[in-house]
């Protein structure tokens, strides 16, 4: 501070002397130019031309986003069952489905017996179509397929309905009107359901046989099914069938000359099948073709002879 003190009385000096100049420390007060002050310029690397200034080159940062995060959107909202016509959803699209079964189980799904409107999409890709639905017994979800008069030939064993893709029209109801619904080949199935009314009395059997579709099963040879023969039995008041062979199931014809049935069992008084003259079941032949549902017997039958015409019905599920 005390060379300060007298720098600063000794310009007062100057100033009061009026005349007197003053150097410090090298510096030339009337200097004009870093030149003057002998100062070396310093280089930026900073080009001013047009006093246009390139920004810095600071390149291309690429950030790291690691491993990308997958976002669980849970599982899709369906439809609402109500507002889709049959009350079924096909995932989240309204729309029909393939078969009674598919329809109890869908959310929403009706639990009464009636005739609802099925997806006709199968081999044939059909139009929709009403079908009736039982949707109570044996567990329910059971699609109507068929339904036989035992008095007409109409499906007798040979008749042409059972293998061929035509419809014999009808309404679905559940009635005593004959009829070869589009179900019977539009609809795939693990198991069969029939039942035989006679009177005033009616019973029913489920067999463990499925196919992609009725066509598809009638189609193949001899199919032994999980039904017993008091089980057949018990599908007809008063029955008689004869003691032996007792080949049960689908397409049951040992010979073609013979007592024969689409579904449902033949006896015989000898010890083999090669000469069946007992069946009960639905589309049958031999003895008395006249009878094509029902129970027909002859020759020592189990409870003497037999002609019992029945009405049938088939379902699948």
């Amino acid at each position: 501070m005390r060379g300060s003190s007298s720098f600063v009385l000794l310009l007062l000096g100057c100033v009061a002397a009026a005349g007197c100049s003053v150097q410090r420390s090298g510096l030339n007060p009337d200097a004009a130019s870093a030149d003057d002050l002998n100062v070396a310029p310093v280089d930026l690397g900073v080009s001013d031309v047009d006093g246009d200034l390139p920004g810095p080159d600071l390149g291309v940062i690429e950030p790291d986003l690691g491993v990308p995060v997958e976002v669980d959107l849970g599982t899709p909202t369906l439809c609402e069952p109500a507002a889709c016509p049959g009350y079924f959803c096909d995932d989240d699209v309204c729309g029909y489905a393939r078969s009674c079964d598919e329809l109890k189980n869908a959310p929403g799904g009706p639990t009464a017996d009636g005739h609802y409107t099925l997806d006709g999409d199968g081999p044939d890709l059909l139009a929709a179509a009403d079908a009736y639905c039982d949707m109570t017994n044996d567990g329910g979800g059971w699609t109507l397929v068929l339904k036989a008069d035992g008095s007409m030939p109409t499906f007798a064993y040979g008749s042409a309905y059972w293998t061929d893709n035509l419809e014999l029209a009808a309404s679905p109801f559940y009635d005593t009107t004959e009829g070869k619904l589009r179900t019977f080949r539009t609809v795939a199935f693990t198991q069969m359901r029939v039942v035989m009314v006679t009177g005033e009395d009616t019973n029913s059997a489920v067999l463990d046989v499925g196919a992609g579709s009725c066509v598809e099963l009638f189609n193949r040879t001899y199919s032994m099914a999980t039904v017993s023969r008091d089980d057949w039995l018990g599908m007809v008041p008063d029955p008689s069938l004869q003691a032996n062979c007792g080949d049960q199931g689908i397409n049951v014809a040992p010979r073609s000359d013979q007592a024969r049935v689409r579904i449902g069992i033949v006896g015989n008084n000898e010890n083999n099948c090669n000469s069946a003259n007992s069946r009960i079941g639905i589309g049958g032949a031999g003895e008395n073709d006249d009878v094509t549902t029902g129970n027909v017997a002859r020759w020592n039958g189990w409870d003497n002879n037999r002609d019992t015409v029945s009405f049938a019905y088939v379902f699948v599920r």
